[in-house]
């Protein structure tokens, strides 16, 4: 009998996740505005900025068009290097213990987000939510919590604490820099090159 009152829990532990997933789909469409950190859809952020230049400035158009057509060549070897590196990976499910603003990059990678948090910085995670995140680590054998290098990492240190994970890893949104990150001459790209994606191959097991 306690068997199966076992397995009714895990079956109401996954109809949870089901809703959580609707939620968070439903979250995307209306709230998350994170387009760019999906390679491919920059790069129609890039012909939009593009097409607002020319407008704006009509004599150097040319230029704006070439350098656009440029920029998007470098984002679409970007998209390559990520859907090469994660198209093996042995975990589909990344724990951010932080907001959740790389929506459009999982959907683009085929991988779920779980945040105890949500899609906006104000939001807080509950007790029910850390437990969640901790029972989730522990099933899917997840060693790599993930946090957005821009805000604390307390909560993902928590649930490292707390569950079988080995560390934590950090990520960006690619909207913010640092001091350091300037003098590197980092954008976007190096960010995503350089952070986001040693991190995604880490917490996905797609070594």
């Amino acid at each position: 009998h306690d068997d199966h009152h076992h397995d009714d829990d895990h079956d109401d532990h996954h109809h949870d996740d089901d809703d959580h997933d609707h939620d968070h789909d439903h979250e995307h469409g209306d709230y998350d505005p994170h387009v760019w950190v999906d390679p491919v859809l920059a790069q129609t952020c890039v012909d939009n900025i593009a097409d607002g230049l020319a407008e704006a400035d009509p004599d150097n158009a040319d230029d704006y068009y070439d350098n656009a057509e440029a920029y998007k060549n470098e984002l679409q070897d970007l998209h390559e290097q990520f859907e090469s590196a994660l198209a093996h990976k042995h975990i589909d499910t990344l724990v951010l213990a932080g907001h959740d603003s790389l929506q459009y990059l999982a959907e683009r990678y085929d991988f779920e987000i779980h945040s105890p948090q949500g899609v906006s910085p104000q939001d807080e995670a509950t007790t029910s939510d850390i437990i969640d995140s901790i029972e989730l680590v522990n099933e899917l054998g997840i060693s790599h919590v993930t946090y957005d290098y821009f805000e604390s990492d307390n909560l993902a240190q928590q649930i490292v604490a707390e569950s079988d994970a080995e560390e934590v890893a950090t990520l960006t949104p690619a909207e913010g820099s640092t001091p350091e990150w300037n003098d590197d001459g980092w954008g976007y790209i190096e960010q995503m090159e350089e952070i986001n994606l040693p991190t995604l191959e880490a917490a996905l097991d797609a070594h």
